[in-house]
């Protein structure tokens, strides 16, 4: 392979200072990951990584690595982890948590949905089986001929027997992020496929549940632990807040404290989880 990887994330440990017990033959290591299209994929501009994920499936655009230091009773072992420290220790964190929604990823679909890489009718990087991993990923070219075998297919348990599952939860969820994702290609398939619309219920739209990007629903209350707050578009101001958390008090000791307000101004990233299908509008950001 030509690309060139560049590291995106580091993880540095110190038997030294780990709050964990660690025995004097632990030693020091430091995982770096690397991408070849750091500034084109979305994930990472999200601070997210699939390759971050344990026993996940791996991303072609990037690979782990791993070198081990010197032991905790190694008087080099505080100098190795400094030295690693200064040539990684820029390399911000990012969370192994990546959508669970379909995504274009350089010139891939990833299709994060359970089962779906089985289907060996659809030419994914890799297929999973029983007790192992695939790759979920199409190139976009093989994309649009495949979608209806995704939708058609039943995979088969070790044991015999179908996979209910993803014809339950898995094909519905994909059929609704394609319509989001790429409104043409669903459009194009319930032309063809009528029968979809009552089999998948989706002439029906529930949104209930799904997590948002809170900077793109409509203004309306919004339910944050066991305060509630009023989303404006700008900004949310406590309309019902929890008292509990502070402590003011008066001459004779008693709580002094009639109402707190409080505003937040989130950031872009926010998300919030829709209630009701009336914070939705068309330019509603789905996280899921």
């Amino acid at each position: 392979m030509n690309e060139q990887y560049i590291p995106i994330h580091a993880f540095i440990w110190n038997p030294k200072t780990s709050f964990f017990k660690s025995a004097a033959n632990d030693t020091a290591y430091c995982e770096v990951y690397y991408c070849s299209i750091p500034s084109t994929c979305p994930l990472l501009k999200a601070g997210q990584c699939i390759n971050d994920v344990i026993f996940g499936s791996k991303c072609p655009f990037g690979h782990k690595t791993k070198e081990n230091g010197p032991t905790k009773r190694s008087k080099k072992c505080s100098e190795w982890v400094r030295d690693k420290k200064e040539k990684f220790g820029q390399y911000k964190q990012v969370k192994g948590n990546p959508s669970k929604k379909m995504i274009v990823i350089g010139d891939y679909v990833y299709l994060p949905y359970s089962f779906i890489d089985m289907n060996t009718g659809v030419p994914f990087l890799k297929h999973s089986h029983f007790f192992s991993s695939g790759q979920p990923f199409i190139s976009i070219g093989s994309f649009v001929q495949s979608i209806k075998k995704i939708v058609d297919f039943k995979p088969q348990a070790m044991i015999g027997g179908e996979i209910t599952e993803y014809q339950k939860t898995s094909v519905p969820q994909f059929l609704v992020h394609l319509q989001e994702v790429f409104p043409d290609y669903y459009k194009q398939l319930i032309t063809d496929n009528p029968e979809y619309v009552a089999r998948y219920n989706l002439s029906t739209k529930d949104y209930v549940g799904r997590k948002a990007i809170l900077r793109t629903i409509n203004p309306c209350e919004v339910a944050i632990d066991k305060n509630v707050f009023t989303w404006d578009g700008v900004k949310l101001v406590s309309k019902v807040f929890d008292t509990l958390w502070i402590n003011v008090k008066d001459t004779n000791d008693y709580r002094a404290i009639e109402k707190i307000d409080v505003v937040i101004v989130p950031t872009d990233k926010a998300i919030t989880v829709i209630t009701n299908n009336s914070q939705v509008n068309q330019n509603t950001i789905f996280v899921d």
